[in-house]
């Protein structure tokens, strides 16, 4: 008996504690809820450049470097007449030569691995008269930008010479002594015999004298930018601009006393032009899509069963 009630015992006291074990698990389940889970956030893609590009650089000396060729030609031919074969104006006509160190060109390019961004420089004669620059920004197949810097000499005499002042500007002076000098000596300038002779040496002396050196040369400066945008296969907008800009000096002809002279004239300010150019296309007609689906019918159909 003792021990039956003994097994009794042990057994309501085993299902007391099963009871609780149970009631306790929702509250275990809550309590585990309540805790915030913990999520590693993924890593950043790393997106890979490449960069490559290359240079020409060097010195530069003369043996001999030509002349100006300004100055007066030996006896008889004694006038005012340059020698002109001396002259380097030809060597240099588009682009001056000069000795030192020199950067001949210079090219950079860029992008990334997936080809979605790509970057293209180029500079040529750098630091020259002739210099130019180019920089060409793309996101593949969407945007394209490129900006352009371009100078074009043209040096057309370095043994020019006038007794002008105020060369380069839109008004030319004479400086008073000189003229004072030429108007005494005018009136017997065409007259025969010792004072007529007299007087063309002294003109000609006056103005070997006054005479300076120029150089007859212009410079055209170009700014270029273009910008296109193909957001789609339907669309492709374009923009483009260019500024021109021209200096220098040219020679001229002016008629005046017993003859006709060349003097400098500046190149016009008018000489200066902008170009904005704007263009934008879209394709409706998707023909291409139409033959691409005649012909895939085609094949499907012309396909053995």
């Amino acid at each position: 008996m003792r021990l039956r009630t003994g097994f009794l015992k042990l057994r309501a006291a085993a299902l007391r504690g099963g009871v609780m074990s149970v009631a306790m698990l929702p509250g275990f389940a809550a309590l585990a809820a309540d805790q915030a889970v913990i999520l590693k956030a993924p890593a950043a893609e790393i997106v890979e450049w490449y960069f490559y590009g290359g240079l020409e650089a060097g010195a530069r000396f003369y043996a001999q470097r030509p002349p100006t060729g300004f100055g007066r030609a030996p006896p008889p031919d004694n006038w005012l007449t340059p020698k002109t074969t001396d002259s380097r104006a030809k060597f240099e006509e588009y682009g001056s030569v000069r000795p030192g160190l020199f950067l001949d060109w210079i090219n950079l390019q860029a992008g990334t691995k997936d080809g979605t961004y790509a970057l293209d420089f180029w500079g040529k004669s750098v630091g020259a008269n002739n210099q130019s620059y180019n920089l060409d920004l793309a996101r593949i197949g969407e945007h394209y930008l490129s900006v352009g810097w371009d100078e074009t000499p043209h040096l057309i005499s370095t043994s020019a010479k006038t007794v002008f002042g105020g060369v380069g500007s839109t008004a030319l002076t004479v400086d008073p002594t000189l003229r004072g000098n030429l108007q005494a000596n005018l009136p017997n300038a065409t007259a025969t015999g010792a004072a007529g002779q007299t007087a063309r040496n002294n003109i000609e002396n006056f103005v070997n004298n006054a005479a300076k050196g120029l150089d007859l040369a212009t410079q055209r400066d170009k700014a270029t930018a273009a910008y296109r945008y193909t957001p789609n296969d339907d669309v492709d907008v374009k923009a483009e601009y260019s500024h021109e800009h021209r200096t220098g000096t040219r020679p001229t002809g002016i008629a005046y006393g017993w003859g006709t002279t060349a003097n400098p004239r500046p190149a016009s300010p008018a000489d200066v032009a902008s170009i904005v150019a704007l263009s934008a296309s879209k394709f409706v007609c998707r023909a291409i899509d139409l033959i691409t689906s005649v012909t895939l019918l085609i094949s499907l159909a012309a396909w053995p069963s």
